[in-house]
């Protein structure tokens, strides 16, 4: 089994949940007493969504860098970042090679079950972004729809005032499906993308107009997928 380096705390609520669910689905798959082999690296998130807001990408891209190479030194033999929206900036040349990026989990994903359009949420700063959208259309063929402006707003305030704090309210839950409602409405989308890790906690109770597609959950199973590479028939229950 190979070890998973993880890039954390960009939220805590995140990152518990990536190492929850990592090693739920290695006992399902293995059995017994196997839990996943892993290494994190929590970043203090106030630093990180100070530098988000300052727009000071190049310093987040040089704390990814610093500690991706902790954790490949450390042990790791590839990397995952628990968030989405920080993909904007990972590391590049042969460390970020190590990362399995969320977006091409995702595109992969989409592809395979021959999505046209998806609708997209997230915080503002993926939806308005291309560095995402990019991948999922250009490189995987599917169009990608994302709230109106206005929404936009009230999605990326739930996510920072809620979510990432590990809580949210039933009217954040009403908001969310009424914007998935809206961009049904708006555009023959198929799906919908959760293109933030903490979403699936707040659409987990409810009904959604759409299927959706969690990108933590698509992560993890493609990182656990990729931990049991070589162990022979066990990774061909990974789906």
């Amino acid at each position: 089994m190979k070890t998973i380096g993880i890039l954390g705390g960009i939220s805590p609520e995140s990152t518990l949940d990536y190492y929850r669910l990592i090693n739920k689905q290695i006992r399902k798959i293995m059995g017994g007493y196997h839990s996943a082999k892993l290494l994190i690296y929590s970043f203090d998130f106030a630093q990180i969504h100070k530098l988000q807001n300052q727009g000071n990408w190049g310093e987040i891209r040089n704390l990814f860098t610093e500690k991706a190479r902790y954790l490949l030194e450390a042990g790791a033999d590839f990397l995952i970042l628990a968030s989405n929206t920080s993909h904007k900036v990972l590391p590049q040349g042969e460390v970020g090679a190590k990362f399995l990026h969320i977006a091409d989990c995702l595109g992969e994903n989409l592809q395979r079950q021959g999505i046209v359009k998806a609708g997209l949420l997230g915080t503002q700063i993926l939806m308005q972004g291309s560095f995402y959208k990019d991948i999922l259309e250009k490189k995987y063929g599917t169009g990608i729809v994302v709230p109106s402006p206005d929404e936009q707003r009230k999605v990326n305030e739930i996510i920072f005032q809620h979510l990432v704090k590990g809580k949210y309210t039933q009217e954040d839950c009403q908001y969310f499906y009424k914007v998935m409602t809206n961009m049904q409405k708006r555009s023959e989308i198929e799906v919908i993308i959760l293109g933030c890790t903490e979403i699936a906690r707040l659409t987990a109770k409810g009904s959604a107009p759409l299927p959706l597609f969690d990108t933590k959950s698509i992560h993890i199973k493609a990182a656990v997928a990729k931990a049991l590479q070589g162990q022979g028939s066990i990774t061909s229950t990974v789906t």
